[in-house]
């Protein structure tokens, strides 16, 4: 009996840790309050991901992304849920803690394994300190159609910087969508 006793015990904390909130089920809010955020960052070479307290504007913890020399390297999001019809604008908070202004590129594709021509691009200046970006859903339209974004199939979110110097670092929190 004390062996069946402790099966069911394993088997429901076993459901608890399995049946907690998918990413990927929610709307698109990124806080890093929990390691299991960084599940759903891409790792790449040349770039180190932490949660810290070193930047935060919602909550305990913010991202740190230190970058090392590559051609263009960031935060890349993916496992999200695709459908952002009910939602205006994406925000993130962004801190730049270099002496230099950084220009920050945004990137995200409707399609899946996107050719460049069909990537929505915008750029940001950020000055040293921090940056609130708004990124108006509307107003994202391919250069060379106009295409609009189809917001039923969002399937990237990047912010990353062309050739970055060896130990650059910004801080990231709150993305999320409104």
């Amino acid at each position: 009996m004390k062996v069946f006793g402790a099966f069911v015990l394993a088997m429901a904390i076993l459901a608890g840790c399995q049946s907690g909130d998918r990413f990927e089920d929610r709307p698109f809010l990124f806080d890093f309050e929990t390691d299991g955020e960084l599940d759903y960052i891409t790792w790449e070479c040349g770039e180190l991901f932490e949660r810290t307290t070193d930047f935060r504007t919602s909550g305990q913890f913010g991202l740190r992304l230190t970058l090392f020399e590559r051609d263009s390297i960031g935060l890349r999001i993916h496992k999200f849920r695709e459908d952002w019809r009910d939602f205006q604008r994406l925000k993130a908070d962004v801190h730049n803690p270099q002496d230099s202004t950084i220009v920050l590129h945004f990137r995200t594709s409707d399609i899946d394994y996107a050719a460049p021509e069909a990537f929505f691009n915008l750029h940001f200046l950020l000055k040293p300190g921090l940056t609130r970006i708004t990124i108006p859903l509307d107003s994202l339209r391919l250069p060379a159609s106009g295409r609009p974004l189809d917001k039923r199939h969002v399937k990237l979110v990047e912010f990353f910087v062309y050739s970055p110097r060896r130990g650059t670092v910004l801080y990231f929190d709150h993305l999320r969508l409104e």
